[in-house]
């Protein structure tokens, strides 16, 4: 562990949403699913993220924190930071602290300014002019998007039937194994997965890349939600150097990055080709969908009208799919995605609908009435068509099975006499090993979970219902995760939740909120300082961890070379051994 965490460890527990919302933001720290403080501090020391967000300092501010590194002369601490020449909000940005009185860099920056020094001394600005010509910005490159939006989907589909085990953010070679062979070529899969993860729709939970919630609920998005999605998200996490260059570049003023020291052509070129994946730039220059994210307008409207007339007819592609010939209507492609499964294509997807998928919609709240309506309107044939005819007939079974959970298992209710009889004599649902109840009601040691998946199986229409026998989401997306933010982009209300969730687990465990720290001291053999509530003060200790047991901790005293036997729950706040100040 980077000796730096502890410090940030203890100064984010306490931090406003806010702060805590800028520094993430900043650094860019991208949300994983054990968004603890602890886990965020580690990402937040970590040289990459210093490095993100000094490249958002100008020429100026990085001057006035060099000199802070030389302390020549000291800083006043009592001036504010602008008036020192720092950067805004220095203190809270977590750039520098207060040392006796005086303003200093922060120590996980010090240790890093070498370094920077070096890389700023270094450093090859951009050899870029990111103008228009006469003509304006230039026009969307919709294939290029259509074939992003269809890789991206491709990458969560593969990470929702099976995580993909990785370190690190998967690379093209990872990503091409896990997909197998490509019929449309090769794509960057890394820049792909990284665009993925940024806009929250791909996730990590140990060494495990997920699908997440919001991937989920993208996938069942119309095109320009989707697309809207991607592109809004990638904008707020954009550095500020990014976007003033292509709003400058639109309105014609002077190129910012001559501004910004620390950003240098591969840092720029890493932006610029996933603003190309997005339709933000086309060949280098900024876009008609650049233009108006820089001056607020309606993205939108201009995504739509970058795209063919849309079209609210499918075709048949088998005997359980469809396809349409180009973009289809956000109504129609919005029920679609509910009631099929997406297969391939951008522009002109594909699309299975079968029985397990019908049931799938309705269970997620979509009502018969719709789903039918959907198939007048769009399918071939409508009702009467051969697909028509598939899900018509699974409307009118799903209701006469149901499933719900009771204790020790699950009960089938049956509403048909004759399939009462058919699901006591069908030797492949032996496994379920079904206990009539009742004339119409079956019981199963099973988890619902387990029947659902044999009845499907056995093409079985039925319903998973609640208590109260409304329908429920009966998908076990054990491949879906929950994170606090979407990627990198640490919104207000992501990071209150955030807080707020910190704060419950802190009042209800308050034993259990140090353990992961104090098991990582013990672990690293780590000398730490800690703040032990003694009832009318908080004492300041040196100590070095041994061990947790019972919720006690022992560690040796350093300073005494005694051991001590102290509550966990008592603790209120841990710190490196040399990086704290006094809290007693």
């Amino acid at each position: 562990m980077n000796k730096w965490t502890l410090g940030v460890f203890h100064e984010l527990s306490g931090a406003p949403a806010d702060v805590l919302a800028r520094l993430l933001t900043e650094r860019g720290v991208v949300a994983q699913a054990e968004a603890d403080p602890l886990t965020l501090a580690r990402q937040l020391v970590s040289a990459d993220a210093i490095t993100s967000q000094l490249q958002l300092l100008t020429e100026d501010e990085l001057d006035a924190l060099d000199a802070l590194f030389d302390q020549d002369p000291p800083a006043d601490s009592s001036a504010p930071d602008e008036a020192s020449g720092l950067p805004e909000e220095a203190h809270t940005r977590q750039l520098v602290h207060t040392v006796d009185s005086t303003t200093a860099l922060r120590p996980e920056i010090a240790a890093l300014w070498p370094d920077i020094r070096t890389h700023r001394d270094g450093a090859t600005p951009p050899a870029v002019n990111p103008g228009v010509s006469d003509q304006g910005p230039a026009a969307i490159d919709v294939a290029a998007v259509m074939s992003s939006l269809e890789g991206v989907e491709m990458l969560l589909a593969a990470a929702s039937t099976q995580p993909v085990d990785s370190t690190t953010l998967p690379d093209d070679d990872t990503w091409a194994a896990r997909l197998g062979s490509d019929s449309l070529g090769q794509r960057p899969w890394a820049q792909l997965g990284e665009l993925a993860q940024r806009t929250g729709l791909l996730g990590q939970r140990g060494h495990k890349w997920m699908l997440t919630q919001r991937g989920l609920q993208w996938c069942r998005r119309p095109l320009v939600e989707r697309w809207s999605h991607l592109v809004h998200t990638f904008w707020s996490q954009a550095p500020t150097w990014f976007t003033r260059a292509l709003g400058d570049g639109v309105t014609g003023g002077a190129h910012p990055l001559v501004a910004y020291p620390l950003v240098d052509s591969d840092v720029w070129n890493h932006w610029s080709e996933l603003a190309h994946r997005v339709g933000v730039m086309v060949d280098g220059r900024p876009s008609e969908l650049a233009e108006v994210l820089a001056s607020r307008g309606d993205s939108t409207k201009v995504m739509h009208e970058s795209l063919p007339e849309p079209l609210r007819q499918l075709y048949p592609d088998g005997p359980d799919s469809v396809v349409a010939a180009g973009v289809l209507d956000p109504e129609v492609e919005a029920t679609l995605r509910d009631i099929g499964q997406w297969i391939s294509g951008g522009l002109a997807p594909r699309f299975i609908i079968s029985p397990a998928t019908v049931l799938g919609a309705i269970q997620r709240g979509i009502s018969p009435g719709d789903i039918e309506t959907f198939i007048d309107g769009a399918l071939p044939g409508g009702r009467t068509g051969a697909l028509g005819q598939v899900i018509s007939d699974t409307l009118k079974k799903a209701q006469a099975i149901t499933v719900d959970g009771v204790e020790g298992g699950s009960r089938l209710r049956v509403r048909d006499g004759l399939l009462v009889d058919l699901l006591q004599a069908d030797r492949r649902l032996q496994s379920l090993k079904l206990t009539p109840t009742s004339e119409n009601e079956f019981f199963t040691a099973h988890s619902v979970e387990d029947v659902h998946r044999v009845l499907l199986a056995e093409n079985y229409p039925h319903l998973v219902v609640d208590a109260e026998g409304q329908p429920q989401d009966s998908e076990g997306h054990d491949v879906v995760l929950r994170l606090p933010a979407e990627g990198g982009a640490w919104s207000l209300p992501d990071t209150e939740a955030l807080v707020a969730q910190w704060q419950q687990q802190r009042a209800e465990q308050p034993a259990q909120w140090f353990l992961p720290a104090l098991d990582v001291c013990i672990a690293e053999k780590l000398a730490v300082r800690v703040g032990v509530n003694m009832g009318t003060e908080v004492a300041t200790l040196q100590v070095e961890p041994r061990s947790v047991q019972n919720g006690r901790l022992r560690a040796r005293d350093t300073r005494s070379d005694v051991e001590r036997t102290i509550p966990v729950k008592q603790i209120v706040w841990i710190d490196h051994g040399g990086s704290a100040s006094d809290e007693s």
